[in-house]
Order: structure tokens, then C-alpha cells, then sequence
């Protein structure tokens, strides 16, 4: 089961302490995207342009990790979220999912589940911060739990060979354009062992993908160089221009027939 969680919980406030700013470079490593596509639908790490109408309503835009092959499990991953341009699309919304461990040849049996804490905050219509999710005494974000193994995270993937991490609400409410970006939050991105730069060793992030630079996961606020995606509101075909397509193939029969 996806169990998902939109209210901050203390747990994750136990990393902030424990991280700092990094100085040092940052190294291409374990990536995070977002996507059009949900959770079993073969999603696709990218940068998307997201094409609406004001008709469409609210959509969700959903969010997968991928960690490096070697990487020690993830025991916290926070991302803050913003858009570029307001009145275009509002933010309404989020989860971050924290799904079972289980072992599949003994029916699924529960070892553990992903996280202690998730949450989050929707602070304005642009802008959610710490999306989180957080492991003190879970098994965290573990690429071991791929079903390669012996254990398999429900929220792994297999048809996006990535983590499904949660998703974000947007309502598109005036024509336009804007970017959404991830940044690094205020608990960090850590895996187990790692320590505050410049004592290291410190995860390493990209967002989006293509992605040509990373950062460092105790550098907070940190983005990267592109837009993780594009949303753009467009408007919508005029009652006659779509009476017009409607109408074309008859009166085409009729040209012909005459």
C-alpha cells in the first residue's frame, strides 16, 4: 500500500541539525524528476512541457528518485518546489507516498516501511517547501529494495526502474508560462553515513534530466541549471473554429458530389 501523508511531521526535523552548506563541487549522482505519468505507467526521467487549458482542471504531476548503484540508503530526502510565474498555474497539493517492505516469496510479508515521517508545507501558490520524507529507525530509500533481492519497496517502479517518491497538485487558473524547479530543502538530502561537507561523504543530486550540473545534498536551496518542467497554459479553440472542423468533411463530400 502507498500510504502518503501532506502534514509535516516532527521525525524530520531530527537531520536539520546534522547538515550544513556545502563549498565543495558537487559530482552527478542519484537524480530526481518529475512526470506526467503515475506510478505502474512506464514513466520517463525528462523535463516535461505540460500543455493546459483553463478547462482542464487540477492536474498532478508526479515526482521518482533514482538512486546511484552503490548508494547507502536514503534516510532523508527533502525537495521545496517553486514556480517561476504567478497567475498561470496555482499549487494545491501534494502527498509523498511511504510505502511497505516486504519480501515477495513470503506473500508479501512487511519487514518495514520506507519512512518514519513525510510531509510538507503549501506555503503560497508558488511555492511548497520540504517535501520530505524521513527514515530514524525505517529502512529509508534503499536501492536494495528494488525487488532484485530478496525485499522490494512497494514503491519501486519496475516499469520507470525508479522510486515513485509523491506528487504535486497544480490548478491552471491564466494563460501563460512558468517553471517549476526543485530545490534542495531544509532537512537535506542524506544518505546513511554520509556528513556535512567539507568532512564528506555527502549525496549527490540531479534534478531533472537532462541535468548539467548536480548539488550537493546538505546544500540547501540549492536548484539546478534548467527547468525540471514547463507548464504552459494555452487557450482553448473557439466555439467556431471547432464548428468550423466539424463542418469541413461535409462540406468536402458534398464539393466532391457537386
Amino acid at each position: 500500500m502507498l500510504d502518503s501523508a501532506s502534514h509535516l511531521m516532527n521525525p524530520v526535523r531530527l537531520f536539520a541539525a546534522a547538515l550544513i552548506i556545502s563549498t565543495g563541487p558537487a559530482l552527478h549522482g542519484a537524480s530526481t524528476y518529475v512526470s506526467t505519468v503515475a506510478f505502474g505507467g512506464g514513466a520517463t526521467s525528462g523535463n516535461p512541457a505540460v500543455n493546459l487549458s483553463l478547462s482542464d482542471g487540477p492536474i498532478d504531476l508526479y515526482i521518482y528518485f533514482v538512486p546511484e548503484p552503490g548508494d547507502e540508503p536514503f534516510i532523508s530526502i527533502s525537495l521545496d518546489i517553486d514556480l517561476s510565474t504567478a497567475g498561470v498555474a496555482d499549487l494545491i497539493g501534494f502527498s509523498v507516498v511511504n510505502p511497505n517492505i516486504v519480501i515477495p516469496a513470503a506473500g508479501d510479508f512487511v519487514t518495514g516501511a520506507r519512512w518514519n515521517g513525510t510531509g510538507g508545507s503549501l506555503d503560497s501558490r508558488e511555492r511548497i517547501t520540504g517535501l520530505s520524507g524521513v527514515s530514524v529507525v525505517e529502512e529509508g530509500l534503499d536501492i536494495a529494495n528494488d525487488g532484485s533481492g530478496v525485499t522490494l519497496d512497494q514503491g519501486y517502479d519496475p516499469s520507470a526502474s525508479a522510486f515513485y517518491f509523491g506528487s504535486v497538485t497544480l490548478n491552471p487558473v491564466g494563460l501563460g508560462n512558468t517553471e517549476l524547479r526543485f530545490s534542495v530543502g531544509s532537512i537535506g538530502i542524506a544518505r546513511s553515513g554520509d556528513r556535512p561537507q567539507p568532512v564528506g561523504p555527502t549525496a549527490s543530486i540531479q534534478f531533472g534530466d537532462p541535468e548539467p550540473t548536480s548539488v550537493s545534498g546538505d546544500s540547501f536551496g540549492s536548484t539546478g541549471s534548467i527547468a525540471d518542467a514547463v507548464i504552459r497554459v494555452i487557450p482553448e479553440p473557439s466555439t467556431g473554429v471547432l464548428l468550423g472542423a466539424a463542418l469541413l468533411p461535409v462540406l468536402l463530400r458534398r464539393r466532391r458530389r457537386g
